[in-house]
């Protein structure tokens, strides 16, 4: 599998791709990117800074839930 590290325009398509997916799961858009999922999550954390950040991470994984 590729890692998101492979480059800048690469990690930063993915991350765009992981919040803009709409109805599809992180699962599928990791799928789709060739990457594991805990990579793409992990890189979603590392984009996101402070306190706010373990709110967002928290409504990915509820999302995920819902399937939503």
């Amino acid at each position: 599998m590729q890692s998101l590290r492979k480059t800048p325009e690469f990690k930063e398509q993915a991350l765009s791709k992981a919040r803009q997916r709409g109805s599809r799961t992180l699962q599928e858009v990791a799928a789709e990117l060739n990457v594991p999922v805990h990579t793409l999550k992990g890189s979603i954390k590392e984009s996101l800074t402070g306190k706010a950040a373990l709110g967002t991470i928290g409504v990915y994984r509820a999302q995920e839930r819902r399937g939503s």
